[in-house]
């Protein structure tokens, strides 16, 4: 999966939904833990946690939703929640994204 291709498709799918500003959070680890006992292997741990996050204003109103499943249809109604959660805040000037619009890939 590309994610910096689908953190841009979902800040524009945030813009279509009426966000008037979007930024999208998107975090994937993955993990191994083997832990051995008198040179045996006890036990075999893997985890692959993953989550996304999106900040939108709307109207100079701040809403945030996230979630862990990135399904087409889980993605869209969180993006939804955040544009909702945002109407239903104070409006605030002082509500903006940063202003780099770029990607950051930490390894």
């Amino acid at each position: 999966m590309n994610y910096k291709e689908l953190t841009e498709r979902l800040v524009n799918q945030c813009l279509r939904l009426g966000a008037d500003a979007a930024e999208v959070y998107l975090q994937s680890s993955r993990s191994l833990s083997i832990r051995i006992r008198n040179g045996d292997i006890e036990t075999v741990q893997e985890s692959a946690p993953m989550g996304i996050g999106f900040r939108v204003i709307v109207d100079n109103r701040l809403g945030f939703s996230h979630c862990n499943d990135f399904s087409d249809r889980s993605l869209t109604n969180t993006i939804e929640r955040a544009i909702a959660f945002a109407r239903l805040t104070s409006p605030d000037d002082n509500n903006i994204l940063p202003g780099d619009k770029g990607y950051t890939d930490i390894e």
